[in-house]
């Protein structure tokens, strides 16, 4: 007695699809799914979420690393390129402190300015901001903006994020026209690593507070073309003191 292929038989008598056809057809649906494996403790999803992924030290070569973006990480080694008004210092072991004192309404701030062969601040490239910051107290007489903007208070064109009244939102601005996020609920007296991203394929911007996207706005559609700057700035609307602390600063802006 000739024995069967189990792959050719049909799935039943009225089902004339081969076992082995099920088979393939199942496998095909699975491969196109762009959500297999994205269920909580499916594979994907752990070694999304994994805080260290399988790569050995080591092995990320040079050729992934802003091979097509223009890159300025601000270490905050010396004062020298930073423009700033008052207590401005770079601490010890690097990092940067400006603060407001006690009982004199102040205006405080510090940046850098950037200039390339073109406008650094433009909506027809991908840029970036990032830095990692703490605020000694949270007191309604303190107003906090930071981030890439055009001024030392980024009150012209720029993306970043601002404090007020003790409530942090993010923020874009296009000439003298201000658009802020719902409350992101941090507390800016822990040290939070701060990101502003623009995409410039739909002129969103995207804030992220310690890797997680907190928010988005929509920068208008015409082009500010300036240089640009990283800036903090800080205000003392009352009597009081605070001071911010930033080890590190991140900007960075894409090439076509």
């Amino acid at each position: 007695m000739a024995e069967s292929n189990w792959g050719l038989l049909v799935k039943s008598q009225v089902d004339n699809e081969t076992i082995e056809q099920a088979i393939a057809r199942l496998i095909l649906a699975h491969e196109v799914d762009e959500e297999s494996h994205l269920g909580v403790g499916e594979s994907l999803q752990s070694h999304k979420a994994s805080e260290i992924i399988d790569h050995v030290a080591g092995s990320v070569i040079s050729d992934k690393l802003g091979s097509r973006e223009i890159q300025k990480h601000f270490s905050l080694e010396s004062a020298d390129p930073w423009q700033y008004s008052g207590s401005f210092a770079i601490l010890y072991g690097n990092g940067a402190q400006i603060g407001v004192e006690y009982g004199v309404a102040e205006h405080e701030y510090f940046f850098s300015s950037l200039s390339i062969p073109s406008n650094w601040f433009t909506i027809t490239q991908d840029l970036l901001f990032q830095c990692s910051l703490v605020l000694s107290e949270l007191s309604n007489y303190t107003t906090l903006k930071f981030g890439l903007g055009t001024s030392n208070a980024g009150d012209v064109n720029s993306i970043g994020f601002k404090l007020a009244s003790g409530v942090l939102k993010g923020r874009i601005c296009r000439g003298s026209s201000e658009t802020l996020t719902a409350d992101l609920g941090i507390d800016m007296t822990v040290f939070h690593i701060y990101r502003a991203r623009f995409s410039e394929s739909d002129r969103s911007v995207i804030f992220s507070v310690d890797g997680v996207d907190v928010a988005t706005l929509t920068y208008p559609n015409d082009d500010p073309a300036t240089d640009a700057c990283a800036y903090f700035d800080m205000v003392q609307v009352t009597s009081g003191e605070a001071y911010i602390t930033v080890p590190d600063i991140l900007i960075a802006r894409s090439v076509k």
